[in-house]
């Protein structure tokens, strides 16, 4: 695929330059139809739903990802920034949703788990709007020790590496902003934690994991989100060519990475991501990473709905020949518990197809196909990541990456504006 093909017919004109036409224009509309008519930052997770300060940081998210930012008067900055800060506590410096606790969907994704989520996504949205908090991170003072910050690394379950790794990744992005607004403090926790990442990086695969398990599918999932911290931070990973190998080898059928099939917005952000910086920071496997990654555009995009935003995944119920298309795919890494966990994993997920999708972003869950604004979000910075291999004059030009060590975060080979 060339610049100038890009998809065909739903895609750039032959100026490789031109923003893309049809599918993002439908993206940004489904946006703004997500946003309350008597508000300029009350945005609904999908249309089933209430508005929640989740839904409009991935709102916001979205349009500075797209540039949509750049035309907004002082009056509207204005605004979202007493929106957003007025969610901070003044005594600990958490952002906290009051009306999360409702919303808690399991004991790992609990109250405190969403407070620090949401911390870390209003830090990003503040940083999108060239801003700052209005108060210090008192919090996170426990993790600037480094005995602290060991113990704690150490009594999380990694066997849960996605999870883990998601609290490991907002307590490390609460301490590189307590780093950079001057605390020095948190340069001593902050090192711990990478020296602790660095020692448990498993030697097989580069992933942080504790189980035969979180050497694959778990394993990649759990990956992305201290790899966010280490490229943010310019720290190269231990074993970056078997990072590689591994995450190339989970790439199914449809070009994503879910035997589900249709992917998933976070399973496949988390590999494009991961193949997509290593693409440019590292000289092995280049030529396999872009072919990887030119399959995954076209799946990516796939998840489109008509209504222009993006689904988690476009399931649907499993035929023989899906089951035997991934099989038959798998089979070809002579790997026989890859084999086992793609069809455990599509088992599981066919079970799943009527159930809803729970984050504790809304007091309503989604369907796997519907749109929302996370997959939107997510899908369309899947696709800004990839341009930055294969179209890196273009992404250069449009995309804009959040200034902060979380998703929105990503390599621009000639610079970018943030």
């Amino acid at each position: 695929m060339t610049e100038g093909e890009f998809l065909g017919s739903d895609t750039r004109k032959n100026d490789p330059n031109s923003m893309p036409q049809h599918w993002l224009n439908k993206a940004i509309a489904y946006v703004d139809q997500m946003r309350s008519p008597e508000s300029e930052f009350h945005y609904r997770l999908h249309s089933m739903t209430e508005p929640t300060i989740f839904a409009s940081c991935f709102a916001l998210f979205f349009q500075h990802l797209c540039g949509e930012t750049k035309t907004w008067g002082e009056g509207t900055r204005t605004s979202w920034l007493d929106y957003l800060q007025g969610f901070q506590e003044k005594e600990t410096g958490l952002f906290r949703d009051p009306y999360s606790v409702a919303r808690v969907t399991d004991s790992s994704h609990d109250i405190l788990h969403l407070d620090w989520q949401l911390t870390g996504f209003c830090l990003g949205a503040l940083h999108a709007l060239r801003a700052e908090p209005l108060y210090p991170l008192n919090y996170v003072a426990l993790w600037c020790d480094a005995q602290y910050m060991q113990k704690w690394l150490d009594r999380l379950d990694w066997s849960r590496a996605s999870n883990s790794g998601n609290k490991a990744m907002f307590i490390a992005i609460m301490l590189a902003h307590e780093l950079e607004r001057g605390n020095t403090a948190a340069l001593e926790g902050l090192n711990v934690w990478l020296d602790w990442h660095d020692a448990h990086a498993d030697p097989v695969t580069g992933y942080w994991c504790t189980t035969r398990n979180g050497r694959y599918f778990q394993g990649m999932t759990g990956f992305v989100h201290q790899f966010l911290v280490y490229n943010y931070l310019g720290r190269r990973v231990r074993f970056p060519e078997r990072v590689i190998d591994r995450t190339l080898l989970l790439q199914q059928p449809d070009g994503l990475f879910s035997p589900a099939l249709g992917g998933g917005a976070c399973d496949d952000l988390d590999a494009i991501h991961t193949l997509c910086h290593m693409y440019h920071t590292e000289n092995y496997r280049r030529e396999t990473i872009k072919a990887a990654l030119n399959k995954a555009l076209e799946g990516v995009l796939a998840n489109q709905n008509p209504d222009g935003g993006f689904s988690w995944a476009r399931r649907h119920r499993f035929s023989a020949v899906d089951w035997l298309k991934v099989a038959f795919h798998n089979a070809r890494s002579a790997d026989p518990y890859l084999v086992y966990l793609s069809l455990r994993h599509a088992f599981s997920a066919q079970r799943q197809l009527k159930t809803k999708l729970e984050t504790g972003w809304s007091a309503v869950g989604r369907d796997w196909s519907q749109s929302s604004l996370w997959d939107t979000w997510f899908r369309t910075l899947a696709v800004a990541e990839i341009e930055t291999v294969l179209f890196p004059a273009v992404a250069t030009q449009w995309w804009r990456r959040l200034d902060t060590p979380n998703f929105g975060w990503f390599y621009l080979p000639q610079g970018c504006e943030s």
